[in-house]
């Protein structure tokens, strides 16, 4: 391996561990790498893609399997009492995140 591909793998790993530890996946953080190092835009496109949707995945897995993923909630729209009754684990989750989202008749 050369200099080039050592300081690319280095990079695209602080981005990943930087934008994975706030929730994000790093497609921006991708390009800029790629960028810098001069890759044609042909490249860098479907390599960012490949990269944000495996380290968003990881990201997906990690959580479901810490039971954080309220895959219930689109069931729910119509009660939030409905979200709440699902597992006591995902419960603090999902009121989380409902107690976030607007009323719709607001946004109506």
């Amino acid at each position: 391996m050369d200099f080039e591909h050592v300081t690319l793998a280095a990079l695209f790993f602080l981005v990943a561990a930087l934008y994975s530890s706030v929730g994000h996946a790093g497609a921006s953080g991708y390009l800029a790498a790629m960028a810098l190092l001069g890759f044609a835009p042909e490249q860098m496109r479907p390599t960012a893609l490949a990269l944000n949707i495996l380290v968003g995945g990881i990201g997906l897995w990690r959580f479901h399997k810490a039971a954080l993923v309220p895959w219930r909630l689109h069931d729910a729209v119509s009660s939030r009492e409905d979200v709440r009754a699902v597992s006591p684990v995902e419960s603090a989750a999902v009121s989380a995140v409902v107690a976030g989202m607007p009323d719709p008749a607001v946004l109506l």
